[in-house]
């Protein structure tokens, strides 16, 4: 029987790439140069997704996890390097905070006497201690996707301060904005579009899609047909 490789294994892996003898591209990699390649295996997880629900062959996804899986080692044997954390400190913090964010869940673990579910967003923010909606809203992360940031952004308002408004408000925003958009551009174009992108992914929060899929496959159909 061909051996199965564990967790461990793999870690022991990273660490000899890392090391003296060890593979001279891997040794010199940092967070910020791996940055990218984070990105990219998790799309790359999205795709296999995709792959998963349209033939039902998992192998794509099972391969692009372990690339994920990868890239937290990578990440977390530079860190033990330098001093900083270990990977057993990843998987303790992770288990840590799952327990503390389900306390109707793990009611003993966590703390707690209840059974009762809590808000997620409340125990985040009583963790994080944000003394203000502004804090908080500047804590989502300036590298999402635009779109993604976007309706994020809209969602997290509407929670701090209440519906900003409908789903038929915003699609009215939407045609008095394309309604007034000039044909001559004045140099407010990009602007303008900016603010109607915006306005749709406030449409798109509303009706419970998610906007930066939604564009992702329909992209992926364009390619698949004629029409540009």
């Amino acid at each position: 029987m061909e051996r199965k490789y564990t967790f461990e294994d793999y870690l022991n892996v990273v660490r000899t790439l890392r090391s003296p003898g060890g593979c001279p591209w891997d040794g010199k990699q940092t967070h910020e140069s791996l940055r990218p390649y984070m990105v990219e295996e998790a799309y790359e997880v999205l795709d296999g997704i995709r792959i998963l629900q349209q033939t039902g062959q998992a192998d794509n996804l099972c391969e692009e996890l372990g690339d994920v899986l990868l890239q937290v080692l990578f990440h977390s044997v530079i860190a033990e390097e330098e001093g900083y954390f270990r990977i057993e400190d990843v998987i303790d913090g992770g288990c840590r905070k799952m327990i503390r964010r389900h306390p109707h869940v793990f009611p003993e673990e966590s703390g707690q006497k209840t059974a009762e579910k809590t808000d997620w967003d409340e125990i985040k923010r009583r963790e994080k201690g944000y003394v203000s909606p502004e804090e908080e809203l500047r804590a989502i992360p300036s590298e999402f996707p635009a779109l993604m940031r976007a309706q994020k952004v809209y969602r997290k308002k509407k929670k701090i301060y209440g519906n900003t408004h409908t789903a038929e408000e915003s699609a009215d925003n939407i045609r008095n904005m394309l309604t007034a958009f000039p044909e001559a551009d004045d140099g407010r174009n990009s602007e303008r579009i900016a603010e109607i992108l915006y306005e749709v992914c406030a449409f798109a929060e509303e009706h419970g899609v998610n906007a930066e899929q939604a564009l992702a496959d329909r992209v992926q159909d364009r390619i698949l047909t004629e029409n540009p």
